[in-house]
């Protein structure tokens, strides 16, 4: 009977590999990209989507393997997982001096995950205000890149071993849009150097990258945050390794949180006293309902609540295109200072192209147009 516990966990992860993998292609600017993911057995949902990036050199099905126990655990929690291929084993990063022949050929990342995303969204009817990026080493700068790039897209990223690039090494162009960040990196890392400084992908240098407490400052300083962030000492799960954990964590209720997880003496490898995947998929589900406001609020100015949509599509305003807008007094009025996809897909159910909703609100009119200075979504 002592081999029974053993056998349970073969015939588990057996089945864990047996499960439908089901591989697929889009083409993109003449290249055809491929991703893998699990297919949902009938009956069940999946509302939330997360990618999970490979490190560079590697492919979506060889990385699989570090996610497996985690894999029955998403599927209990309504998640998707996709284990999509980088070009040629790379991905197009905002690593300016990056060798890759993604880089070199400018491989559009964004087409390709704009693409999955509709894939996904259409085939299996995923809330696209629930799309989720984890990334390892190459993978955790493509996790970076779709947090600076395509903000818009994305609830929130995970990065492992990476830091942000240098500014003078940086190959994007940020649009400076908060949300959730998790950064899991190693105080003992050879490649992605703790505190910063030149880094090397198979003998090559890629460039400088920012220290790991410049790479957490960045994304808290999007979301508003000032001053040190709350330190946290985690259980030491095995005190034989060399390794303990302490997490830096920015949480403030109507804003993303952004965290770093420390692992003290961890190298360029995924964190050996924790479940990592488990913990990033945490990371992100206590904060899916999370309205995140824009601006700070005022107590000595009145505090709106207001309308607010799409001005074409659910107010009936002339335009050029959808954008937000709220009703004051039975006046509709176009928005500056938020746009209509800060605040989730503006085309999901309950988005402002499909729905009016309510929000707190700050500002005035200037010029025709409603100027806010704090705006935050409520139920």
């Amino acid at each position: 009977m002592r081999f029974l516990p053993v056998l349970l966990l073969l015939v588990v992860s057996q089945n864990l590999r047996a499960q439908d993998l089901v591989s697929d292609s889009v083409l993109i600017d003449d290249h055809y990209r491929s991703f893998h993911y699990i297919k949902p057995a009938p009956g069940q949902v999946r509302s939330n989507l997360l990618f999970i990036l490979h490190g560079s050199g590697g492919t979506g099905v060889g990385f699989r393997r570090n996610v497996l126990s985690f894999e029955p655990k998403a599927a209990a929690a309504g998640v998707l997982l996709v284990y999509p291929d980088g070009y040629k084993h790379y991905w197009n990063e905002c690593r300016r001096y990056a060798t890759s022949a993604a880089n070199k050929e400018n491989i559009s990342e964004e087409k390709f995950f704009k693409v999955m995303i509709r894939y996904f969204s259409e085939k299996y009817g995923i809330r696209t205000d629930h799309i989720y990026a984890a990334g390892f080493s190459g993978g955790g700068h493509m996790a970076y890149k779709l947090g600076m790039q395509m903000p818009h897209y994305f609830r929130g990223i995970a990065a492992i071993v990476a830091n942000l690039p240098t500014d003078a090494s940086l190959d994007c162009t940020p649009q400076g849009k908060q949300l959730p960040v998790l950064i899991v990196n190693g105080t003992a890392d050879k490649t992605n150097p703790y505190a910063g400084g030149e880094m090397f992908v198979d003998g090559q240098s890629y460039g400088a990258v920012r220290s790991t407490d410049s790479t957490l400052a960045y994304w808290a300083g999007l979301a508003g945050y000032t001053g040190l962030p709350t330190r946290k000492k985690l259980p030491d799960a095995d005190t034989t390794n060399n390794q303990w954990l302490e997490t830096f964590t920015y949480d403030v209720a109507d804003k993303p949180i952004v965290q770093l997880v420390k692992v003290n003496g961890g190298g360029h490898m995924h964190p050996a006293d924790l479940d990592i995947y488990t913990y990033i998929w945490d990371f992100f589900a206590r904060q899916q309902n999370r309205s995140f406001a824009v601006g700070k609020k005022n107590r000595r100015k009145p505090l709106y609540i207001l309308d607010a949509a799409c001005g074409i599509c659910q107010f009936d305003m002339r335009g050029d295109d959808c954008a937000l807008a709220v009703r004051v007094n039975g006046i509709e009025f176009y928005v500056e200072g938020t746009g209509i996809d800060d605040h989730g897909d503006a085309h999901a159910k309950e988005g402002f192209c499909n729905s009016i909703r309510r929000a707190e609100v700050q500002g005035s009119v200037v010029d025709g147009r409603f100027r806010v200075t704090y705006f935050k979504l409520v139920k």
